[in-house]
């Protein structure tokens, strides 16, 4: 899925559970994404909640594509990097 994002919008994705959203934020510095597919910049790499592990990496790959900075659940927001978990 690809998404044109205005600056002054965000957009909202459903990518962990039908219930669960990652809000995707345009700001003038870059793309922000709030989200629980990570809990913080540790992950966990295997997320004891998820309903579905694959979707889950998936989401995850698909939110970094496009994501400056994330804000996790749990934990301080962090700047992905080659090294976060998937």
């Amino acid at each position: 899925m690809s998404v044109d994002l205005p600056t002054d919008n965000g957009a909202t994705w459903s990518v962990l559970t039908p219930q669960d959203i990652a809000t995707v934020i345009a700001t003038g510095d870059g793309i922000a994404v709030c989200t629980h597919a990570w809990w913080n910049d540790a992950g966990p790499a295997e997320d004891p909640y998820a309903s579905d592990g694959d979707a889950l990496r998936a989401a995850r790959e698909r939110l970094l594509a496009i994501a400056d900075v994330v804000v996790p659940g749990h934990g301080e927001p962090f700047v992905p990097s080659d090294d976060t978990v998937r």
